[in-house]
C-alpha cells in the first residue's frame, strides 16, 4: 500500500548578508540561496520529499551605508 502524498505550499522571506564584490548580482545570489534551500531540505528529509517546485519572487537590494 502506497503512502499518501501531501503538496505543502509556504512562503519564506530571507534577509542574508550580501558581498556585492562576489562577482554575483543580487539575483544570481538569489539562485544560488533557493538552489541551497532544495539541498537542505532534501538532505534532511531525503526519504519524504519527493520534488521541490519554488520561485523567487523579488530581490530587493538593502543600502546599510546610508
Amino acid at each position: 500500500m502506497s503512502q499518501p502524498i501531501v503538496t505543502v505550499q509556504m512562503s519564506i522571506e530571507f534577509e542574508v548578508q550580501y558581498n556585492p564584490f562576489s562577482g554575483k548580482t543580487p539575483e544570481e545570489f538569489a539562485d544560488t540561496l533557493q538552489d541551497d534551500l532544495h539541498t537542505a531540505l532534501i538532505d534532511f528529509r531525503e526519504n519524504d520529499v519527493n520534488s521541490i517546485f519554488s520561485t523567487v519572487e523579488s530581490v530587493k537590494l538593502i543600502d546599510n551605508n546610508g
